[in-house]
């Protein structure tokens, strides 16, 4: 069904749910004592955010036969989700074959990436049985980097390693001057656009970044489209009060000059309060009280060609083979001062626990080298590849839909806010986009969100390793 699979691929923007969990873990820090004879019993006793013990003391080929080491992936929540999983333990298999006698990966595929997944991340922290290699969200790294729950990969990847990534991807990754996490894939949205409905109107879309409309010229095209029974614009509330609220309208913001925290990444009063962010939620406030933009969409409500426009990444795409009355194409997303785009993905880490660290970094490597990983990961899921030389080994990058989101990432793209308080960050300001859609005051649901966020700062000393 495609309305479980947009639901399901919510995941790549992961929930309220993971949200919470990373917020008590960031609160808790790694504090547990491991049970004694336990994998990985000895406690951590670096400072939060600071390097683990260098990898260069761990060893991939021990004289007593092959290293085993465990993986977690996220598993089955739905059609592509399990897909993407399967094509993942693909890779990770051919990583076995390749290195048969000197490393073995053990899989442990974790279903339902925004809950079950980080229940069982919490319990194997406090118990100090972190797996080798995990799977993870990119915009929590930073959490999951100050709770010490990743090792930094500085040791393992060098400069010239890193310039083959989309600048986004090593931004998501890095915290504190380190480098906690990479990814095969990246994200990014665009506008789609039923050309029935547009033609008729007599518009014309831009199909580059840099013809993108301004937000005025958007805005007006939303409006006079949203007539007999169809909406201007969907902006996917059916996904619910999750980071795609946060992913979505922080892009945004960014556009139109503001942040949701201060540059230093210490206050959030001032930036996700601040004016052109009440400026950014107040134009979309206005087009949900004026029906151009639903609250309660259907899920596919673009595919059946009630709505002109709907802003999505190309997690979607694929669902369109089921409704073969679809005729659209994709135009670059508007902008109000400055053309920006979002970004992040699912990405890889290594466990700080773990006594191999050598090997996981082996088969991290292979995860993101651009033949072994990539290709074949973007072919399953369709995303945008996180290196540019994958780009040339995946065809159908080349031509639109899927060469938007790919100029996109390449030229506009940021991440979201690199800090341990983006899970109480993206919790508070999704309720407040939620909130504001429905009427809501703008600037008091604005200043709710900057004492959330400023009181968990405070209460971590800053976030300060």
């Amino acid at each position: 069904m495609v309305a479980a699979r947009r639901l399901t691929r919510r995941a790549l923007l992961a929930g309220g749910t993971a949200a919470a969990s990373l917020a008590l873990l960031s609160a808790c820090g790694a504090t547990a004592t491991a049970t004694p004879g336990t994998r990985g019993s000895a406690t951590l006793t670096t400072a939060p955010g600071t390097p683990a013990t260098s990898p260069s003391a761990n060893t991939a080929t021990p004289a007593s036969g092959p290293v085993t080491i465990e993986a977690w992936i996220y598993g089955n929540t739905g059609s592509d989700v399990n897909a993407e999983s399967q094509q993942t333990a693909a890779i990770i298999e051919a990583f076995n074959q390749a290195n048969r006698g000197r490393i073995a990966v053990r899989v442990n595929p974790i279903a339902n990436p925004d809950t079950e997944y980080q229940a069982k991340l919490l319990s194997a922290a406090a118990a100090h049985q972190l797996p080798d290699l995990l799977q993870l969200d990119g915009p929590f790294v930073a959490s999951y980097a100050y709770s010490q729950i990743l090792a930094p990969l500085d040791a393992y990847f060098t400069p010239d390693d890193l310039r083959d990534f989309v600048p986004s991807i090593i931004e998501q990754g890095t915290w504190q001057g380190h480098l906690w996490s990479l990814g095969a894939f990246s994200s990014s949205m665009g506008v789609m656009v039923n050309k029935k409905l547009v033609a008729a109107a007599g518009l014309t879309i831009p199909t580059s970044v840099g013809a993108a409309w301004d937000w005025p010229t958007f805005a007006a095209a939303a409006r006079q489209l949203t007539k007999n029974g169809v909406s201007g614009l969907d902006l996917h509330m059916d996904y619910g009060v999750s980071d795609w609220f946060t992913y979505l309208m922080s892009t945004f913001i960014w556009s139109n000059g503001g942040d949701l925290l201060s540059p230093d990444r210490s206050q959030a009063d001032g930036a996700v309060n601040g004016p052109a962010a009440v400026e950014v939620m107040t134009e979309f406030q206005r087009l949900f009280k004026e029906g151009v933009v639903s609250a309660t969409p259907d899920p596919v409500a673009f595919e059946k060609g009630q709505v002109a426009f709907q802003i999505i990444g190309a997690w979607v795409i694929e669902g369109f083979k089921d409704f073969p009355d679809l005729d659209w194409t994709i135009m670059p997303l508007p902008y109000f001062k400055q053309r920006v785009s979002p970004s992040g993905s699912y990405a890889w880490g290594i466990g700080a626990q773990g006594q191999q660290r050598d090997a996981a970094a082996e088969l991290l490597r292979w995860l993101v080298a651009t033949d072994t990983g990539i290709v074949p990961i973007v072919q399953t899921n369709k995303l945008p590849p996180a290196r540019t030389s994958a780009y040339p080994k995946l065809p159908f990058y080349a031509s639109l839909p899927y060469s938007l989101y790919a100029e996109q990432l390449q030229t506009t793209a940021r991440a979201r806010p690199i800090t341990p308080a983006y899970p109480v960050l993206t919790a508070k300001f999704a309720q407040a986009v939620n909130d504001i859609a429905l009427g809501a005051p703008v600037k008091e649901s604005l200043d709710a969100v900057a004492r959330a966020v400023d009181d968990d700062i405070k209460r971590h000393n800053g976030y300060r390793p």
